[in-house]
């Protein structure tokens, strides 16, 4: 989102929360979903934060819409073009990668997104990447969060997690991170979307806060 900075300037904000999580058996991703213009006007109760790329592999973002649909296309479109050369889908740690260099390629124009890629191969299994807004990529090990809610979410997390989850239990848990940060950032709400991604592939949700 763009706001107006304390000289007059725009600053770009990276506003709502999403999360990601690896569990034993995938990886869940998490997000609220409400959509706002600064922070302070809500322009959308429904706002879509969580994308398939392929059966195996989501993205979760945060940031300017109009900088967010392109990313999905061009990830979706790149992915499509690996699977038909190589007759085999992309391993996760290779879309981080193409993630990575689109947005190094534009970062003296850059795409104003934090995004989170996860998914799970056969190679390594589940695995969780974040991509900052000039295609700086981290591994996380095992959880992270973005957007203005994360310190919330985070708390939850940190105190939370153990490793070897089974996927209801991370489910659980990422429900209650997001949770925690619509009740606590005004920039996030209006629900949960939520995407389980599996060797049995992507299933996506939306949770009420009732």
């Amino acid at each position: 989102m763009v706001t107006p900075s304390e000289k007059g300037k725009p600053m770009w904000m990276s506003l709502g929360v999403t999360v990601g999580l690896i569990s034993k058996d995938g990886v869940i991703l998490a997000s609220d979903r409400k959509g706002t213009y600064g922070g302070r006007i809500t322009i959308s109760k429904t706002m879509r934060k969580i994308y398939k790329i392929d059966e195996h592999i989501a993205l979760a973002t945060t940031g300017l819409s109009g900088d967010l649909k392109p990313i999905v296309s061009l990830m979706r479109a790149h992915t499509s073009l690996y699977n038909y050369r190589s007759d085999s889908p992309i391993p996760v740690r290779s879309a981080a990668r193409v993630l990575g260099n689109i947005l190094h390629g534009s970062r003296l124009y850059p795409y104003l997104a934090i995004l989170i890629i996860g998914g799970i191969d056969k190679e390594e299994g589940p695995k969780l990447f974040s991509i900052d807004a000039v295609g700086g990529i981290s591994e996380e090990e095992h959880f992270v969060a973005h957007g203005s809610g994360a310190s919330f979410s985070l708390g939850v997390l940190e105190s939370s997690y153990r490793e070897e989850m089974d996927l209801k239990e991370a489910r659980d848990l990422c429900i209650k991170a997001v949770k925690s940060a619509i009740e606590r950032d005004v920039a996030s709400g209006n629900g949960i979307e939520l995407a389980e991604i599996t060797t049995s592939g992507f299933r996506r949700e939306e949770v009420d806060l009732e």
